[in-house]
C-alpha cells in the first residue's frame, strides 16, 4: 500500500493507494498546527480504513511549492518512517496534488499557491485522455 502525505499549505492531505489501487483520502484544514496533529490524523485515517502501519510499503511526500516549515513536517515525518520500515521514499509536487483530481477530465487547469508577500506558485496544465502536458510551471 502506498501513503501519500502533503502539509505544505493550510491543508493536511493524506492519501492511500490499497493493493488494488482503491483510492482513500482526507483532507483537514488546519491552524498552523501540523507538526501537532499529522500523526494523530494518520493514525485515525489507518483505524478508520483498518489499515495498520505495517501495511505500508512506500511513503511520498509533497516536495511544495509552499510553507518551509509545512513541508519540512511530512517530509520529516515520512522520512523517519520511511528508515524505520526500511521501505520506498518519493516526494511529488505540490501543485501536482491540486490537479490531481482532474486528471480524468480533459481541459486546461491552473492549481496555484499563494505564498508570502502577494506572490503564488503556479502550474498550469493541459490534460487530455488522462496526459497532462505542462503549459507553465
Amino acid at each position: 500500500m502506498k501513503l501519500f502525505i502533503d502539509s505544505s499549505t493550510d491543508y493536511l492531505y493524506i492519501g492511500l493507494v490499497d493493493q488494488n489501487n482503491n483510492i482513500l483520502t482526507y483532507i483537514n484544514k488546519g491552524k498552523k498546527d501540523h507538526s501537532e496533529t499529522l500523526i494523530e490524523h494518520l493514525q485515525s485515517f489507518l483505524k478508520e480504513h483498518h489499515y495498520q502501519v505495517t501495511d505500508i510499503n512506500s511513503v511520498f511526500v509533497g516536495r511544495g511549492p509552499g510553507s518551509y516549515t509545512g513541508i519540512r513536517i511530512a517530509g520529516t515525518v515520512l522520512k523517519v518512517f520511511a528508515y524505520l520500515k526500511k521501505t520506498e521514499f518519493y516526494s511529488f509536487s505540490s501543485l501536482d496534488l491540486l490537479i490531481a483530481n482532474k486528471v480524468k477530465e480533459d481541459g486546461k487547469y491552473i492549481s496555484k499557491i499563494i505564498a508570502k508577500k502577494a506572490h503564488s506558485y503556479v502550474k498550469i496544465v493541459n490534460i487530455q485522455n488522462e496526459q497532462i502536458n505542462i503549459i507553465k510551471d
